[in-house]
């Protein structure tokens, strides 16, 4: 059985607060685990497959801990790619829900070192954060 799956049959048998805290745990631990292989990506350059596992951090793990971080390194990784659009509407995202956050700053540093600036674009996957 894998280790998702242990953890799961022992939050049905948690109730009340501490099974809530477990599923919230569950949760940061598989946001966090997508974070650590997506930075591994970053590193050997594998910028697609960084891409694969922040999506599942933006879209699964939406209200985690990750998703500034994320939104930074998606625009990295579409800078890398060469994908302007996506970085620029990526950082926007960032720059909406987190205006004064760190990553932000480096991910609006990143841009303006390849002349862009952060642009949302409504149609956009990252529109939603900014809701």
């Amino acid at each position: 059985m894998s280790r998702l799956a242990i953890l799961l049959v022992a939050l049905l048998a948690l109730s009340g607060s501490a099974g809530d805290k477990a599923a919230a745990e569950a949760v940061a631990e598989s946001a966090q685990w997508q974070m650590v292989v997506a930075r591994y990506y970053v590193r050997e350059r594998n910028y697609a497959g960084a891409i694969n596992r922040l999506r599942i951090v933006l879209t699964k793990f939406e209200s985690s801990e990750y998703v500034e971080e994320a939104l930074a390194v998606a625009t990295e990784a579409y800078l890398a790619l060469g994908i302007a659009s996506e970085a620029s509407d990526a950082a926007a995202a960032l720059e909406c829900k987190f205006p004064n956050g760190a990553w932000t700053a480096k991910a609006k540093a990143l841009l303006k070192s390849a002349g862009l600036a952060p642009a949302a674009n409504p149609a956009s996957s990252f529109s939603r954060f900014c809701r």
